[in-house]
């Protein structure tokens, strides 16, 4: 996810925020990570194990962006600023599907790799017995 345009420049919470709601949405959907693992072996194990990471740092900034979000947000009720406040509620609303979206991949994965390492337990208890 981070904090990049396209062009790889940096864009601080703030920039991002300031973002229409649905180019805030396209921009956070560009950044997800593609996930689509099996693992069956160490290799892909490894290649999980990356992206497991990989979606957590996802998690974090996403986490870190809502609380900003839920903040401006809140400035702009205070203000009174009716139309930043209805943007303020979208933006948030589109960062916590974000977060739920990169919660279903995380478990997707970290599900994968435990049946993987469930396999390798129960060959190694099938070995040990012969």
């Amino acid at each position: 996810m981070g904090n990049e345009k396209n062009n790889n420049e940096y864009m601080s919470y703030e920039q991002i925020l300031k973002l229409e709601p649905i180019v805030l949405a396209s921009y956070l959907e560009q950044k997800k990570i593609p996930v689509n693992v099996m693992v069956t072996n160490q290799i892909e194990a490894e290649i999980a194990d990356k992206l497991a990471r990989a979606i957590a740092d996802n998690l974090s900034f996403l986490n870190s962006l809502l609380s900003y979000a839920t903040a401006l947000k809140r400035i702009a009720a205070r203000k009174g600023k009716t139309f930043e406040y209805e943007d303020a509620v979208d933006r948030e609303q589109i960062i916590k599907n974000a977060i739920r979206g990169c919660d279903t991949q995380y478990k997707a994965i970290s599900k994968s790799i435990s049946l993987y390492m469930d396999s390798l337990n129960k060959e190694k208890g099938i070995l040990k017995r012969q």
